[in-house]
């Protein structure tokens, strides 16, 4: 079965000594109101950055399955095109980008 072309996806939050700290946070804000699995607001830590990809340190996943979006990618290649797939060898369904 073919995927539908717009999914929730579940991203991840990067910590990094210049991020805000806990709720202050954008970053933190938005994961929370997104409902990630697993995701709880540590207030003392510091959100930086909120990844949306496929980055192998921190994939992001299909909300409604866990699978990651890699994967997902792989087998819905109408979902990248083989214009790209070609021309940035994401065949693989990794993407030659990294939103944050």
């Amino acid at each position: 079965m073919s995927s539908p072309p717009v999914f929730k996806l579940a991203p991840t939050t990067q910590q990094y000594d210049w991020g805000k700290p806990g709720s202050t946070a954008k970053v933190a804000q938005f994961a929370a109101a997104s409902q990630l699995p697993g995701f709880t607001i540590d207030e003392s830590a510091p959100y930086a950055e909120l990844w949306m990809g496929t980055h192998p340190s921190s994939p992001s996943h299909v909300f409604a399955t866990g699978e990651k979006l890699s994967a997902h990618l792989a087998k819905n290649p109408h979902l990248i095109g083989p214009a790209v797939a070609r021309k940035f060898n994401a065949e693989d369904g990794n993407l030659p980008f990294l939103f944050k």
